[in-house]
């Protein structure tokens, strides 16, 4: 029988195994608030104490499609930002902010450049703690996990879910609709560390 065992991540001591920290948690360790907010900062200290503990170990693991997810994540936030900055300069006005594309407009920047070269720079900078690997993943249907999509599940993390039980690796989230049994999952969402004890 399935059995979901989710923990919260302010109570939990790193072990010695690989994380799996989904693209919520990597964007706060890679650009962290100025002024965090308690359950990011419960993630960042979890990232300290790992890392501390581990100075010659990789403790992370990330796939291609989880890579794929922080970067495009990461550099849709700076398009965010630099929209926010040209309105606050009166270099456009808000009709013409909202005709920018991301891909037409933005890639063409030199913010967009620098902030490509920041992220490649900020993920080099934990490198040596980051296993990058797609085993498993060949073993997903993805036209199976596509199919059984629904409105309440979300593809990427179905995948996630099914790469971490095929590589025995913990998964640290915050999102809130990340309820999957069999594997550990460390959290500090309310939702997701009541929906434990309902169960």
């Amino acid at each position: 029988m399935s059995k979901f065992k989710i923990f919260d991540i302010r109570k939990s001591k790193p072990g010695n195994r690989l994380y799996f920290f989904d693209a919520n948690v990597w964007l706060w360790i890679l650009n962290p608030p100025l002024q965090p907010k308690y359950y990011e900062e419960a993630y960042l200290n979890f990232w300290r104490i790992l890392i501390e503990k581990n100075t010659d170990k990789k403790v992370a693991v990330v796939n291609t499609l989880l890579l794929s997810e922080i970067l495009n994540r990461y550099l849709r936030i700076r398009f965010a930002v630099y929209k926010d900055e040209l309105l606050e300069s009166r270099k456009l006005d808000e009709k013409g902010i909202n005709k920018l594309d991301f891909k037409k407009d933005y890639r063409i920047t030199q913010d967009y450049q620098n902030s490509l070269e920041s992220f490649k720079d900020d993920l080099a900078a934990y490198a040596s703690y980051i296993e990058f690997d797609d085993s498993g993943l060949e073993q997903i249907d993805s036209m199976q996990t596509l199919m059984n999509t629904t409105p309440d599940s979300d593809f990427n993390d179905t995948i996630y879910y099914n790469f971490c039980v095929i590589n025995q690796y913990a998964i640290v989230t915050h999102d809130g609709d990340f309820a999957f049994p069999d594997i550990p999952i460390l959290t500090c969402n309310r939702s997701l560390l009541e929906f434990q004890i309902n169960k």
